[in-house]
């Protein structure tokens, strides 16, 4: 098991509890300069980037961390959309896999790029999480069908998935009184009526 880490203190509270600098991934969507660094002195050399700034930062203090791309996966039924606030389109991790290359930065990414095969061997897939109980017993095989079906079994590939609901998701009931609520519009898709939409319930607490 591994922490994904969010920010300098999740890390120091995980480095506290006696965990490997190795099995931490220091995942904040953005990070400051003095947030590269301790990761550089606590030797936690894995670092989620989705920008081309945080790329050259990273590559002036920590030219020796292994990054990983954080690719968009767009979702529109998601409970969260987490793709609005993060992650890169398929052609802007081509660009910044180019600009890893001119950098000399070593990038782990999910992305198969005929240009670039030498220089960015695929080692970790990390396939994110929002796994449930539930959802699990469903993804979990389809997950593995995918895995034969895309990458042939390939078995030199360690696999990263984040279990933090899965874990947690029952641990307790919440209680609480709800003020009103309201449908959000997060999207539409196209069908044979040209107006399907995707709405959301906020809830007001």
């Amino acid at each position: 098991m591994g922490f994904d880490c969010a920010s300098k203190k999740e890390m120091q509270q995980i480095l506290q509890l006696g965990v490997s600098p190795k099995r931490i991934i220091f995942a904040s969507p953005r990070k400051t300069e003095d947030h590269i660094t301790y990761t550089h002195e606590q030797g936690i050399d894995k670092i989620v980037i989705d920008s081309e700034d945080e790329l050259r930062e990273l590559a002036k203090i920590v030219p020796s961390a292994t990054v990983f791309l954080r690719l968009r996966a767009d979702n529109p039924t998601s409970r969260v959309r987490l793709s609005e606030k993060f992650g890169l389109d398929v052609p802007e991790a081509r660009v910044m896999l180019q600009v890893a290359v001119d950098l000399s930065v070593k990038v782990t990414v999910y992305e198969y790029n005929e240009t670039l095969p030498s220089k960015h061997p695929i080692s970790i897939i990390d396939i994110g999480g929002g796994f449930t109980e539930t959802n699990f017993r469903l993804v979990a095989p389809a997950v593995r069908s995918a895995v034969d079906m895309y990458l042939g079994g390939e078995t030199s590939i360690q696999w990263v998935a984040e279990l933090g609901r899965f874990i947690v998701s029952e641990a307790f009931y919440l209680v609480c009184r709800v003020l009103g609520t309201r449908k959000h519009l997060i999207g539409y898709v196209d069908g044979p009526n040209k107006n399907h939409y995707i709405t959301a319930m906020w809830s007001y607490l």
